[in-house]
């Protein structure tokens, strides 16, 4: 976990979403990022890492879009991925946490983006996590 961690500030930068070596990282690669935490259980870094893309992203497009970060934005998979790490992490929050990332994502969903509609994966996951919390 902690070598995973320590690459997670290269995908940042400096700033105009470049790192040092000019690599502009976009949802698929926070996606894959996401998906080696959830790989060693590390549900809350996920987590963290799903809120971060939603303010990076938001930032991006204050003042009218086009910002360096408007490729990151965290689509059903992100969402899925997260809540799949919550599941597999079980423990007494593992459902609640699942159940309080799944209402962001319905409502990103009502606020009308087209990216982060609900799925039955979303659904089951969520499901999956309580049955492990009880």
């Amino acid at each position: 976990t902690k070598d995973v961690g320590q690459n997670t500030n290269t995908f940042r930068g400096n700033g105009g979403g470049r790192n040092s070596h000019g690599f502009q990282p976009n949802t698929m690669v926070y996606n894959t990022l996401l998906q080696a935490y959830a790989n060693v259980g590390d549900a809350s870094t996920a987590e963290t890492i799903l809120h971060s893309m939603i303010s990076l992203h938001s930032s991006s497009l204050e003042g009218g879009g086009g910002g360096p970060y408007q490729h990151v934005r965290p689509n059903t998979r992100t969402f899925n991925v997260v809540l799949n790490a919550w599941s597999k992490r079980g423990g007494s929050d593992g459902g609640v946490r699942a159940s309080e990332i799944l209402d962001r994502l319905e409502k990103m969903a009502s606020d009308g983006d087209g990216l982060t509609q609900p799925d039955v994966v979303s659904y089951n996951t969520v499901l999956a996590a309580w049955s492990k919390s009880a």
